[in-house]
């Protein structure tokens, strides 16, 4: 199973589909192969690729539920939301379309029921706000 570093990302072209590819990751204290870049004063290693998919077009978010799992135990409960709640956006685009859609056309019935029905619900209501009392 991938341990993720939270405190040293990296950027990635496009992020990474399975684990057929490596990416170099700051080493810190591990005992690994470590090589030196010219332009960057930091030592770092090849770390094994996991399966994620885009979030936010700017986030590469993990698929196994193991690294997620890491992800959850690292952020409090607002930063959850952000993360996990709205990377589902782009999977569930047709569900929220839909409600939105469904919401839309129920709302439009209830102004219309109201436009049509309001006198009478008023009336009704008086009615029944002065009779209850005296039928008590």
């Amino acid at each position: 199973s991938a341990t993720l570093d939270l405190e040293h990302p990296i950027c990635v072209k496009s992020c990474p589909q399975n684990s057929s590819t490596q990416h170099r990751c700051f080493a810190g204290s591990q005992d690994t192969e470590v090589f030196v870049d010219d332009d960057a004063p930091e030592s770092f290693h090849l770390v094994q690729d996991y399966e994620t998919y885009h979030v936010a077009g700017r986030y590469c978010f993990p698929r196994s539920p193991s690294v997620q799992q890491q992800l959850r135990l690292k952020f409090d409960w607002s930063q959850q939301v952000l993360l996990f709640g709205f990377s589902q956006v782009s999977t569930a685009w047709a569900v929220l379309l839909a409600s939105g859609m469904l919401a839309m056309f129920f709302g439009c019935i209830f102004l219309l029921y109201f436009e049509r029905m309001g006198q009478f619900i008023i009336e009704f209501s008086v009615v029944l706000a002065v009779s209850l009392p005296v039928l008590t």
